[in-house]
């Protein structure tokens, strides 16, 4: 997916008052938030989304929940946001490819190609 596909499908779900308003991270993890989006959209209709960052090498992902959300549904839409979050550690914020255990991420989550490439 390219990031003004991605911009387009989360464009009615950012809130009315977001923090940025556009996805702040790599275009590598751009399949990885769309899949969070089409999942929490399943999940919880009608959430609203504040912001979408990288932050300490792992995708941060801020939502507001509707009016009737229950429990459960918080439960499980916190789940898969920590899933996806957990998952950005393993994947290359360029290119989206996976990145090695252990590799150190000052800022950016790159693979190894990547790494040597910037």
């Amino acid at each position: 997916m390219d990031r003004t596909t991605l911009e387009a499908q989360l464009r009615d779900r950012w809130s009315e008052q977001p923090v940025w308003g556009e996805v702040e991270c790599g275009e590598g993890w751009d399949d990885l938030v769309a899949r969070l989006d089409r999942d929490l959209c399943r999940l919880v209709p009608g959430y609203r989304l504040v912001q979408v960052k990288q932050k300490f090498g792992g995708l941060r992902y801020y939502v507001d929940l509707p009016e009737g959300t229950t429990p459960e549904m918080l439960a499980e839409a916190q789940a898969r946001i920590d899933e996806a979050e957990r998952e950005s550690l393993r994947t290359c914020e360029d290119c989206g490819a996976p990145t090695e255990p252990g590799m150190p991420r000052p800022g950016r989550n790159r693979c190894a190609r990547c790494t040597a490439g910037a």
